[in-house]
């Protein structure tokens, strides 16, 4: 190459001028591919966030006949004086309520075995009802389980335990992730 051709200095970038297009579009195309990539990671991280932010949080508790008003999350063995309430402490409402008194059947039990509880607002709360009590019952041992839903349809469950007489939630989602 001999850059003191009589064509000019510039001669080189026309006699490879295919070569950098294809260079340029190789470039381009890269750029769009990591655009891409970098905006369906936005788009997830932002419905997360939304679910995150309608998401219902259903919790066993109790509380005692005489404050209504005042609740106490507490995970304590319960007495006959006291009332199983269940209560949704999270950030969107609980829609289709159901209620399995065992939760040790929670994996293999049936339609007919879940109790509709219905509704539950934001921080709301509802007596949980038996066919037998429909107000006080005493916590079974194995503990309690609920199945829920969020506006957007997204399954949850609240599972309970009970370890060396004190109980343990966990609330999750029921989604199967792939």
């Amino acid at each position: 190459m001999n850059l003191n051709d009589d064509r000019g200095p510039m001669c080189w970038i026309n006699d490879n001028a295919a070569a950098i297009q294809a260079i340029c579009a190789c470039f381009g195309l890269i750029g769009l591919a990591v655009y891409c990539v970098l905006t369906y990671k936005i788009h997830q991280a932002a419905i997360r966030q939304a679910n995150a932010a309608m998401r219902p949080f259903v919790v066993i508790d109790k509380m005692n006949e005489k404050d209504v008003s005042d609740f106490r999350l507490s995970l304590l063995p319960i007495s006959e004086k006291e009332i199983i309430v269940i209560r949704n402490l999270g950030t969107g409402p609980a829609i289709g309520i159901k209620w399995l008194r065992d939760a040790s059947l929670c994996d293999s039990a049936n339609k007919q075995d879940w109790m509709e509880l219905g509704d539950l607002a934001v921080g709301d709360w509802s007596y949980i009802s038996t066919p037998i009590a429909t107000m006080m019952f005493k916590r079974p041992p194995e503990g309690m389980s609920f199945r829920f839903k969020d506006f957007a349809g997204n399954d949850y469950e609240t599972i309970e335990e009970c370890k060396n007489g004190t109980y343990y939630q966990q609330c999750r989602s029921r989604q199967r992730r792939s």
